[in-house]
């Protein structure tokens, strides 16, 4: 086996991936070791849409299984803004929609039982509480390996985060739906959302049957972003720009609350 190391590149915020081979190579952080343990829970209760830990290299870096599929490249320097590109037509469609709220349903599924005390998380700092599971905590279409147009797995773990199972797949939803302003939605390849059917398609594909909380969830997974800044050390003007990016996200909601059906 070839120990060449390729850069993986175009990822929204983790620089020095490499591929040797089968495995992927990621810089560590004091969550890995949960994390990794996590990643072998769901894989011993049936969820192959995730990497298999394979531990650490000689550098301290972790090791993963390399998931083999399409990946969503995005030119960005992580220090930069983001920047948006379209998604294969394939990605759009309401097969691959469903489908993903089915892969969130299953690792939801798989979580359970999982329990830890740890509570140094990226983006996070508390330890897990009673209705809370180990979730993904960073779902979108970029960290998203695609088969036959179709998503399969879920890659780049490091943002795992103890939360309330609707709070994550309402951050799913607003990605996957997605939930964007008109231009937005244009540079992601859509000409036009239809809120209401892609959100109930993936809501009934993931199987919530209770809605009454759901537009309150998507309301509050965007309120905690505006804590992220502080985990990413930004300065004032900085963490300025991104807190009001996620309050014209939060406008966006409360405007188009009606056309979402919920």
């Amino acid at each position: 086996m070839s120990d060449e190391e390729i850069p993986l590149v175009g990822g929204r915020s983790t620089v020095g991936v490499v591929r040797i081979g089968n495995t992927v190579h990621r810089p560590s952080g004091p969550w890995t070791n949960v994390v990794h343990a996590y990643l072998a829970h769901l894989r011993n209760n049936g969820f192959t849409g995730a990497p298999m830990p394979l531990g650490f290299d000689e550098l301290g870096r972790e090791v993963l299984e390399y998931i083999p599929g399409e990946t969503l490249a995005t030119p960005m320097d992580p220090g930069g803004p983001l920047i948006l590109v379209p998604y294969p037509e394939s990605w759009r469609s309401d097969e691959a929609l469903a489908a993903a709220g089915e892969l969130i349903r299953s690792l939801h599924e798989a979580a359970m039982g999982f329990m830890t005390d740890h509570a140094n998380w990226r983006l996070y700092d508390a330890p897990m509480g009673p209705r809370e599971i180990i979730c993904h905590a960073d779902h979108g279409p970029w960290n998203t390996v695609y088969r036959n147009g179709l998503p399969a797995a879920l890659i780049d773990w490091d943002s795992a985060r103890p939360d309330e199972p609707i709070l994550d797949l309402a951050l799913a939803a607003w990605h996957f739906v997605p939930l964007v302003d008109e231009e937005q939605a244009t540079a992601l390849g859509f000409e036009d959302v239809d809120f209401e059917h892609r959100l109930h398609l993936f809501l009934d594909a993931y199987g919530l049957e209770d809605r009454s909380k759901f537009f309150v969830a998507l309301r509050q997974t965007k309120e905690r972003e505006s804590q992220f800044p502080r985990f990413w050390g930004l300065g004032p003007e900085d963490a300025a720009e991104f807190v009001n990016g996620v309050d014209q996200e939060l406008r966006w909601l409360a405007e188009h609350e009606a056309e979402l059906g919920l």
